[in-house]
């Protein structure tokens, strides 16, 4: 039934309760007993209710009515049910989001994937590490890792008739050295800093001879020696100081 129509069942079952019982010209007088039993008859227990134990109301009002009365307890029913599916529904709809709440707390041990994806995405991936080593001038370094080590210049920046910074690559590992005077005018604010003292390296590599005989020319700072961490190293200096630490590593023992 339309709401609508439920709403005028009720309005008129209200008036036998509140309002006039019809027309008095076709009215019969009704007597209820005094504790209001009426053998199930909605329409005369809701007037014993609104005016008393006695009371006149008319047959074709009263007809009208049980009719009335009948289609009110049916449109509540419909509404009653219409009802508990819609609380039902929402309630369904606040376990699910407690649910997810929960999940997401701190100390459990589930996690929303959308979620896990979204914080592995914010992780620092790191693509690359290059050293830069500061020097007063670059070319008396380039021999050293060019024609010793078969690196090769991939990028380079002038610096008046000198170079001012250079890019050296071999197998996918970069080097990078910059003139002080590079620095002081690209960012002089560390140009005191720059000059302190010599940058360390350590440098893994499959076969340490052919090393040695690619530096055989520069200052050994370190003899090679063994490790207890199962590497043999040397440690040479470069023509502008710094330190570079060549190492091999035995070979995984085979099973």
């Amino acid at each position: 039934m339309l709401a609508g129509e439920a709403f005028e069942a009720g309005i008129e079952f209200v008036r036998v309760m509140f309002g006039e019982l019809g027309d008095r010209a076709d009215a019969e007088e009704v007597e209820i007993a005094f504790d209001g039993r009426t053998d199930g008859d909605e329409v005369l227990e809701a007037a014993w209710l609104g005016h008393g134990d006695t009371f006149r109301i008319s047959l074709y009002f009263r007809h009208r009515l049980k009719q009335n009365v009948s289609q009110l307890r049916c449109s509540v029913q419909e509404v009653f049910m219409r009802t508990r599916l819609v609380v039902s529904g929402v309630l369904a709809a606040l376990l699910v989001v407690a649910g997810l709440r929960s999940t997401a707390a701190p100390g459990r041990t589930q996690q929303n994937p959308v979620s896990s994806v979204t914080e592995k995405e914010k992780k620092v991936m790191v693509k690359k590490l290059t050293p830069v080593l500061f020097v007063k001038e670059i070319e008396p370094v380039l021999p050293f890792w060019i024609d010793g080590l078969g690196f090769t210049k991939t990028a380079e920046v002038p610096e008046g008739s000198k170079l001012g910074f250079v890019i050296l690559e071999k197998d996918g590992v970069e080097v990078m050295y910059q003139t002080y005077a590079s620095v002081d005018k690209d960012m002089p604010a560390i140009g005191g800093d720059v000059r302190k003292g010599p940058t360390f390296l350590y440098v893994q590599v499959d076969n340490l001879e052919s090393v040695k005989a690619a530096v055989k020319r520069a200052e050994v700072y370190m003899p090679e020696r063994k490790t207890f961490y199962g590497s043999t190293e040397i440690g040479v200096k470069d023509p502008a100081g710094h330190f570079i630490t060549f190492a091999q590593f035995a070979a995984a023992p085979q099973n």
